[in-house]
């Protein structure tokens, strides 16, 4: 079943559930003081997500963090910020 755009979420107790965070799933791992993020696809994120570091920092050693990297802009999630930080350009890390 895909789901459907409503202009009212439904009411009652067989209907469950959650907003869509519009970003990319991301696992944040700490091996022994060494920090890596990976994307659900295996490839390296950090480099492109650097405030994510002190979140990393807070891990106990040899453990993960597996969850949604999302962008709030005024409010709003902003999935293309998320898209320009995969840019190359090392200027669009911000």
């Amino acid at each position: 079943m895909e789901a459907q755009l409503v202009e009212e979420l439904p009411e009652g107790e067989r209907w469950q559930y959650e907003p869509k965070w519009d970003g990319f799933r991301g696992v944040l791992e700490n091996d022994g003081g060494e920090l890596a993020l990976w994307s659900r696809n295996e490839r390296p994120l950090l480099r492109y997500f650097p405030e994510l570091r002190k979140l990393g920092d807070l891990l106990p050693p040899h453990s993960a963090l597996d969850g949604e990297i999302v962008i709030e802009l005024g409010g709003r999630l902003e999935f293309d910020a998320m898209q320009m930080r995969l840019h190359p350009a090392e200027s669009r890390i911000r």
